[in-house]
This record gives structure tokens, C-alpha cells and sequence, in this order.
């Protein structure tokens, strides 16, 4: 697994910790947490839209294998959530790097607060 300072991990974490969105399905935090780490990588360099589809997809499987191995034992994210969620919180809110990546709003956390608000 990725060490501990790597950028999609800490992204990878702090969605996966998130309790703001309690009944996603694990596509949709896939999805988010790739988006946000392209939404990075853009803001740091170009990425060259040739390969951008490449660069998803080799994301998605990094990220599903992370959450497989963080999650395990669990049936669904909501349990894993509901289980870990106190466990993690302190250290979530002291981590600089974390708060960083919570404002990021990806076109599917947009739509999820829009859902959760109707």
C-alpha cells in the first residue's frame, strides 16, 4: 500500500472517512476520490489529455484495491463507516493535509449534496 504522505492516499482517506456522506456505494467514492486527484494533478501541472483516460483507470483500480484492503470484512461502506468513523476523526481534523483536500468539490460530491438536500 501507499505510504502515508502520498497525495491520493490522504485524498483516499480522507473521503473514506467522510461523514457527510454515510450512504454512498463504494463506485461513488471511487469516483470522487479519482476526481479529486486529477483535479490536483491539474492544478499542479498538465496532463496531457491523451492519456487522461489511461491515468482513470489506472486510478480506479489503485483506489478500489485501497478501499478493498481498508474495508475488509465490511459488506458495505456504511458499516466500515459507521464502525471506524470515531476512531478516526480526531486524527482527521489535526491533519493539514486533509483539511486541504476537503474543499475540493468534484461534480459528484455536488451532485450527493444536492440529493441529501432535496
Amino acid at each position: 500500500m501507499r505510504p502515508k504522505r502520498d497525495l491520493l492516499f490522504s485524498i483516499f482517506e480522507k473521503q473514506l472517512h467522510s461523514s457527510l456522506l454515510m450512504e454512498e456505494t463504494e463506485e461513488i467514492l471511487v469516483n470522487r476520490v479519482v476526481q479529486t486527484y486529477l483535479t490536483s494533478l491539474k492544478t499542479q501541472g498538465f496532463v496531457p489529455p491523451k492519456f487522461l483516460q489511461d491515468i482513470t483507470e489506472d486510478l480506479r483500480a489503485e483506489v478500489l484495491e485501497m478501499y478493498r484492503k481498508k474495508t475488509y470484512g465490511h459488506l458495505e461502506l456504511a458499516s466500515y463507516r459507521k464502525k471506524h468513523l470515531k476512531k478516526v476523526e480526531p486524527q482527521l481534523k489535526t491533519n493539514k493535509e486533509s483539511e486541504k483536500f476537503s474543499k475540493i468539490e468534484t461534480p459528484h460530491l455536488r451532485q450527493l449534496k444536492k440529493q441529501k438536500a432535496n
